[in-house]
């Protein structure tokens, strides 16, 4: 009877064991959200924009300014719905020689990656419209934007630009482009150019302008 009973209590102990092998023997604590892509949005700083200029934490419910080396961002209030991680990303210009048209030149070339902090999710769109202004010596009365799509395509985007003489203003409405700002090759231009064109977003041929 005894001998039984050892058999038995053997057997049970054997059987949890196997139990807690099947089951991983351990649990573990959920990492928090990383930040994914959604949709279209692409995370830039895995295509060629590796400099990270500036990160910052955004509050849904207040205007904010951000700097980051040559460029600044005039967030209203509105421009999201949840907390945000803004990273203002860039790439050397030189990397779009031969991509700009004849006879321009890049100056900047950067990028967006906006991920909301409750989702970890990038966001392709933003609410309202944030006001990026880039300033550099290079940059001209003549001088142009470009979006950058995520295969590399190259698109003027002229809408709502204001160009002069070291300083760029265009708005930014979402970070499905990256951007790149070019001047005449040849030479500084003066006076101020402005374009306050209405704009749309989608699908698009080269040639064709977009809202970003």
């Amino acid at each position: 009877m005894q001998r039984f009973r050892t058999l038995t209590l053997l057997a049970f102990l054997v059987f949890i064991a196997l139990l807690i092998s099947a089951c991983g023997g351990t649990t573990t604590t959920p990492a928090p959200p990383a930040a994914t892509t959604s949709g279209k949005t692409p995370d830039w700083s895995m295509m060629g924009f590796t400099t990270v200029l500036n990160s910052m934490e955004l509050p849904p419910g207040q205007q904010s300014t951000a700097t980051a080396g040559p460029y600044t961002f005039q967030v209203p209030v509105g421009s999201f719905t949840d907390p945000v991680k803004f990273e203002v990303l860039s790439q050397s210009a030189s990397v779009c020689n031969g991509k700009v048209p004849v006879g321009t030149k890049p100056v900047l070339a950067f990028a967006l990656k906006v991920t909301d902090e409750n989702t970890g999710q990038l966001i392709a769109s933003f609410k309202k419209p944030i006001l990026m202004m880039a300033r550099d010596p290079g940059i001209t009365a003549q001088s142009m934007y470009y979006n950058i799509s995520a295969s590399g395509m190259i698109t003027p985007n002229p809408a709502g630009m204001k160009a002069m003489a070291g300083e760029l203003d265009h708005p930014v409405t979402g970070a499905v482009f990256a951007w790149v700002i070019t001047s005449p090759a040849g030479g500084a231009g003066t006076g101020t150019a402005s374009i306050s064109t209405t704009s749309t977003g989608g699908s698009s041929t080269p040639g064709s302008s977009y809202g970003y």
